[in-house]
């Protein structure tokens, strides 16, 4: 039901191509899509439990931090958003490695690696949450660093390669 409407949407959006690609593509496209933006919102819940821990260290609590929910619950909550979009970017690394016809011709290679990387820093932290309870600045620390890479994985390879190289990844 959910695939049905949105495989439709989103390979009519834009002029990308994603029309004349196979299932298995639109699926990698579709999980990084869905897995980008729940660790994009993980990287959201760490700056604001970085925001309260800021705040009770300091004693002083402001109108922010007082709507919040609790700490440990937006932690918990952090790292269930983790967990799903480390499922979703495994996926999606499974189903370029699968479908994606060539890394080098597309210009996918750093970006690939740029996410390799953050899908380790992500695997590292939920391993690190399970077998030694990791929460707090390490979990900040780590989740940011995730979310950078994976902004840096889309981002940074699309000004390279349109802005600096004025080329597209279909080229």
């Amino acid at each position: 039901m959910f695939l049905d409407t949105i495989v439709p949407l989103a390979a009519s959006a834009g002029g990308s191509g994603l029309a004349q690609s196979g299932s298995g593509t639109t699926i990698h496209v579709i999980s990084s899509v869905l897995a980008f933006g729940l660790l994009t919102l993980a990287g959201v819940y760490a700056v604001l439990i970085l925001a309260i821990d800021h705040s009770l260290k300091k004693h002083k609590l402001t109108n922010l931090v007082r709507k919040l929910p609790p700490l440990d619950k937006l932690e918990n909550l952090l790292f269930q958003v983790i967990f799903t979009g480390f499922l979703l970017l495994t996926a999606t690394l499974v189903t370029g490695l699968i479908y994606v016809d060539d890394l080098m011709a597309q210009h996918l290679a750093h970006k690939t690696v740029l996410s390799i990387l953050a899908w380790v820093v992500f695997g590292t932290l939920l391993l690190g949450r399970w077998l030694k309870g990791w929460r707090g600045a390490i979990a900040i620390r780590l989740t940011l660093a995730g979310i950078g890479l994976l902004l840096l994985a889309y981002f940074g390879s699309k000004l390279v390669l349109e802005v600096l190289l004025d080329r597209s990844w279909y080229s």
